[in-house]
C-alpha cells in the first residue's frame, strides 16, 4: 500500500525506506538497520463494503507474488493519506508517471470511500493531468457532483480551477 505500492508498481519517484502493509489483524511495526515496516489495518469502510480487495492486483518480485494496491486505489489512499506516500509532492510526481488509470475503477474505488475530499483531489488531479490520462470532460464533470461545498485546504494550499 502507499509509497511501497508506487514501488512495486514502479512508478515512485524518490527511494523511501517506510514500507506499508495492509493486514487483516494487528501486527507491531518492524524497525530494520535501514528501514521500518508499518502494518496497517484495511479501511475501516472497505472492511465493512467486504471491498478490501478492490483495486488490488497481483505482482511479481523476487520470485514471490504479492497482492499491491493498484494505480486507482493507490491514488486514493495516497490522498486519503498522504503522510503514506512520502507527502502530496511524492504522490504526484509518482501518479504522474502513471501509465495508465482505469477511470470506470477509479469511480469504483472512490465510491466505496464515498468521501467528498477524495472526490475533489482525484477530480484536481485528473483536470491537471486530464491530457495525460485522456480524461473526457464528462468523467470530471461527474467527478465535480461529489466534491464537498466548501473548499477542503491543506496547509497553505488555496483552491484552483474547479477543485
Amino acid at each position: 500500500a502507499y509509497h511501497s505500492a508506487l514501488e512495486l508498481l514502479g512508478d515512485a519517484h524518490s527511494t523511501w525506506n517506510n514500507y506499508t502493509v495492509f493486514v487483516d489483524s494487528y501486527r507491531r511495526e518492524i524497525h530494520l538497520e535501514n528501514a521500518q515496516v508499518k502494518f496497517l489495518s484495511y479501511p475501516k469502510i472497505l472492511h465493512s463494503n467486504n471491498a478490501q480487495k478492490i483495486g488490488t492486483h497481483k505482482i511479481e518480485r523476487h520470485g514471490k507474488w504479492l497482492i499491491t494496491t493498484g494505480e486507482e486505489r493507490t491514488l486514493v489512499e495516497g490522498f486519503r493519506n498522504p503522510q503514506y506516500t512520502g507527502g502530496v509532492e511524492e504522490l504526484l510526481q509518482s501518479a504522474s508517471g502513471f501509465s495508465v488509470l482505469d477511470l470506470d475503477l477509479l469511480e469504483k474505488v472512490l465510491h466505496k470511500y464515498d468521501a467528498l475530499r477524495l472526490w475533489s483531489a482525484v477530480g484536481w488531479f485528473l483536470d491537471n493531468f486530464q491530457k495525460t490520462f485522456h480524461v473526457p470532460d464528462s468523467y470530471l464533470a461527474r467527478l465535480e457532483i461529489h466534491k464537498p461545498l466548501s473548499p477542503t485546504y491543506r496547509c497553505e494550499a488555496s483552491v484552483e480551477g474547479n477543485w
